[in-house]
């Protein structure tokens, strides 16, 4: 797998995005920063990752405990900025529902589970 280092804190996910398209020779974005505008956002969370992966056609499985934003995670420091902002218009959820229907998630590569 070929390394793609991350060029901020918060951008984990897109880097490991970056490394899946390349192991699978999808010559799809130059980088990060593409990815990021993408997304349209900092504030990435894992349905921005599966809504990448779908975008460029990877084939894969999304498991998650809430479809939507998750307000049990306000309290956690990567999120309560983006939660905490977007509490009384709810956008956050708003932006975050909206990804989960544009990734098709009511596909069979995604369910809505806990896995233990």
């Amino acid at each position: 797998v070929p390394h793609v280092q991350q060029a901020f804190t918060w951008d984990c996910g897109l880097a490991c995005v970056l490394m899946v398209l390349r192991t699978l020779g999808l010559d799809c974005c130059h980088g990060i920063a593409e990815l990021e505008k993408l997304c349209r956002t900092t504030s990435v969370w894992t349905v921005d990752l599966a809504y990448l992966l779908h975008k460029f056609s990877v084939n894969f499985s999304f498991f998650t405990v809430t479809i939507g934003a998750n307000p049990q995670y306000s309290a956690e420091t990567f999120y309560r900025v983006g939660i905490a902002t977007c509490c009384c218009s709810n956008s956050s959820d708003i932006r975050c529902t909206n990804v989960f229907k544009i990734t098709n998630c009511d596909r069979s590569n995604c369910k809505k589970t806990l896995i233990e």
